[in-house]
């Protein structure tokens, strides 16, 4: 859905090339975001894509800590992370003592 958004707010982009009011705009505003004193008024201008890809992209890193993607940042500086095994992920049954939890024969 970002990757969607972004290629939408090209032809925006396009439009605004002129002047590069609107790149303006949305750097000052980050700026703004990164040292902790935002300022929202003035993305009053900006088109509509470009406010939904935003705030689509802030909710992403708000719930990253909370997800499984927090385990690329684990793997980001190595390439052994792209080409590892899944993860075997096995589930003993409730209420069977451990070292007798294993499958049923078919006899």
């Amino acid at each position: 859905m970002q990757l969607v958004l972004g290629l939408i707010t090209l032809p925006f982009s396009y439009a605004h090339r002129a002047d590069a009011g609107a790149m303006l705009v949305l750097s000052s505003y980050l700026q703004g975001v990164i040292t902790f004193r935002p300022d929202a008024t003035a993305l009053a201008v900006i088109d509509w894509p470009f406010k939904v890809h935003m705030v689509l992209g802030m909710t992403i890193f708000l719930l990253l800590p909370f997800s499984r993607l927090v385990h690329v940042w684990s793997g980001l500086a190595s390439i052994a992370y792209l080409f590892r095994p899944y993860q075997v992920v096995r589930s003993r049954r409730l209420n069977v003592p451990a070292g007798q939890n294993q499958p049923r024969s078919a006899t």
